[in-house]
């Protein structure tokens, strides 16, 4: 909630200036959001390693996962960081024809590169703390310097030497790039497909991708406040399998599912009803204002089965190291739904924002359907590092 409220904090000092720096931030953001996305994935898998490796008593192994995901993350954010400085004109230039909005959020996304390196240790590091079951926030720059003095304290505390080694013993190097491969896959096609429906909202209009922009923060302040569920899920999961407790990580899964559900509802009421609030905050025209808080209160309605998905899809299913399922639900979902829904609304139907973003959401109901049929066939169940 903290990494999302830095994002509204930011989105209302900008939305004093106009629809055009809030479509350029909103463009920028939609760049980075592909990074976020891959790291993310690298963290996820880095969790999975930690977190099943530290039940099963192999401290020496969760170290050795937790370096390579470092690694492997550094070498990522070094790539977008190049293509976000270097090429910041042509990556916007992707998402609208507006001159105007690419000249303001040029030399933003080229800040924004200068966050890459940092975002990607801090997110290993993050995930280190969090399997070992410390407390964890702050967010962007500082975040890293906050989760580096807190991984130095908690190592003297517990008394724990650093062992840093790439070659691990229970799963092989190319065991590693199988597990992530289509982590990695799923949730960069996932985002490029966030891009392409940004894309849409784009030549719908510079209003409409600035009404779409004005709601980003706030949905990412709602799925923070209980993606906290989804990181967890993996970790209890992950420990249960690690100890070969499958009718206990059943159970919890089950639990994990309900809260999302009950909190997303409860949070999706609020959000319906302080929508107007929200939206009276930005220096924008009446009718962007309209637009954004129609397209708050569509999403609040798919929230729940949003949430649940995340908490199932990117805690549960993936603890168990068999990453492939999610990786075909959510492109089946994403480009096999939600697309051709979005450019069929927007291109062949004409409709305008709201009704688009509508229609494109059915994909979440459609992954939710799929997931729960993979869930209750137990197969994703599974002990890394045994046959």
């Amino acid at each position: 909630m903290l990494q999302s409220s830095f994002s509204i904090i930011d989105q209302l000092m900008i939305g004093q200036l106009g629809e055009n720096s809030i479509a350029a931030v909103g463009l920028g953001g939609n760049f980075m959001l592909i990074f976020s996305v891959v790291i993310g994935a690298i963290g996820t898998v880095a969790g999975i390693l930690i977190s099943q490796f530290i039940r099963a008593d192999d401290e020496r192994e969760a170290w050795r996962g937790f370096t390579v995901s470092n690694l492997f993350g550094i070498a990522v954010a070094m790539i977008f960081m190049l293509a976000s400085f270097c090429f910041a004109n042509s990556i916007l230039g992707l998402y609208t024809t507006d001159a105007e909005t690419i000249i303001i959020g040029t030399p933003y996304l080229r800040i924004l590169s200068f966050t890459f390196i940092p975002m990607a240790i801090s997110t290993v590091v993050a995930t280190w703390l969090r399997c070992n079951e410390h407390a964890t926030a702050i967010s962007q720059m500082l975040n890293l310097l906050f989760m580096l003095a807190g991984f130095v304290y908690c190592l003297q505390k517990e008394k724990k030497n650093i062992l840093f080694s790439i070659q691990m013993e229970k799963i092989s190097m190319a065991e590693y790039m199988i597990m992530i491969m289509p982590i990695l896959i799923s949730e960069f096609l996932w985002s490029l497909g966030q891009n392409i429906n940004s894309a849409v909202y784009g030549h719908i209009g510079t209003d409409s991708l600035a009404a779409y922009t004005l709601t980003c923060p706030i949905q990412g302040l709602f799925v923070g406040a209980l993606s906290g569920l989804s990181a967890a899920a993996g970790v209890i999961i992950g420990k249960e399998l690690g100890q070969k407790e499958y009718d206990g990580a059943y159970k919890e899964s089950k639990k994990l599912m309900w809260l999302g559900a009950a909190g997303s509802a409860v949070l999706s009421l609020v959000l319906i009803v302080a929508s107007g609030l929200y939206v009276s905050f930005y220096q924008v025209a009446a009718d962007v204002k309209s637009v954004a808080q129609l397209l708050l209160i569509v999403f609040a309605i798919y929230a729940p089965v949003k949430v649940i998905n995340m908490i199932l899809g990117g805690g549960i299913i993936r603890s168990g190291g068999n990453t492939k399922i999610i990786m075909i639900i959510d492109i089946v979902g994403t480009w096999l739904v939600g697309i051709p829904l979005c450019l069929f609304a927007a291109y062949v139907l004409k409709l305008s924002i709201v009704p688009v973003y509508a229609i494109l959401s059915v994909e979440e109901i459609v992954r939710l359907v799929i997931t729960l049929v993979m869930f209750k066939k137990k197969t994703w169940m599974r002990t890394i590092g045994e046959s």
